[in-house]
């Protein structure tokens, strides 16, 4: 993990601590860097209309918008990506 995203972890939990992943039955999940075949959900916060019911982090569609936050994201996934040895699918 980049010094920056474990900065800011530190900052916004107030704790030293990594984060623990606790599924719906409540185990916990394994570090990424011990899973042998990880998985990802990338939320992409834009929408047409924003409804009243959607607990999701959302914004109003705007291309502009849109395209630099892609990028941003790509980005990312492939300065992270490329901390782990071996092949990604």
């Amino acid at each position: 993990m980049s010094f920056i995203t474990t900065a800011t972890r530190m900052y916004l939990t107030r704790s030293f601590k990594p984060f623990t992943f606790i599924a719906d039955d409540g185990s916990i999940l394994p570090d990424i860097n011990s899973t042998e075949h990880p998985g990802l959900y990338v939320h992409i916060p834009f929408c047409r209309s924003i409804c009243s019911f959607c607990p999701y982090c959302k914004v109003v569609y705007s291309e502009a918008l849109c395209e630099n936050y892609l990028e941003s994201l790509i980005e990312e996934i492939h300065m992270i990506g490329s901390q782990f040895a071996g092949k990604k699918r």
